[in-house]
């Protein structure tokens, strides 16, 4: 009997401290369905664009809009972002600098739906941003493309 107790007790502290813990430092994915409500960045966005569904996805719709916060420093905002989920989502964000491509950007796309923020820089202060993709991992496709316009 003190045998099951204590197990009972240490099964109730791992399970207490896996719910405290960085769910993402384990490898878990910890992005969500739910929508996401980030506040809009201040000033006027460098470039920005629709997105467009790809590769036989016809669910995805929002914006993507690229704001200016220092030389090199960067929001991306997905605004009005909806699709459905699926995990190992990436944004990718293609941009040239003095005229010649640069590595794309790759950020972990966190919610299926809302507004969401997430910050990037680039090298150098002259950035032409071309692109911005939600990447499938899982089906190695571009499910979402916005040609951005510099406004």
């Amino acid at each position: 009997m003190r045998v099951q107790n204590k197990m009972k007790q240490i099964l109730l502290f791992i399970l207490l401290n896996l719910s405290l813990c960085q769910c993402s430092e384990l490898g878990l994915n910890t992005s969500s369905t739910a929508r996401q409500l980030d506040p809009r960045p201040s000033g006027i966005p460098v470039a920005s664009g629709v997105l467009t569904p790809l590769n036989g996805q016809s669910n995805i719709t929002g914006n993507a809009l690229i704001f200016l916060q220092s030389p090199g420093s960067y929001i991306l905002r997905l605004e009005g972002l909806s699709m459905t989920w699926e995990a190992g989502l990436k944004i990718k964000i293609s941009s040239t600098l003095n005229g010649i491509t640069q590595s794309p950007t790759l950020l972990d796309l966190r919610f299926n739906s809302g507004d969401q923020n997430y910050n990037f820089t680039t090298p150098g202060t002259s950035a032409k941003f071309d692109f911005v993709y939600i990447y499938s991992t899982q089906r190695i496709l571009d499910y979402a493309s916005a040609r951005l316009i510099a406004n």
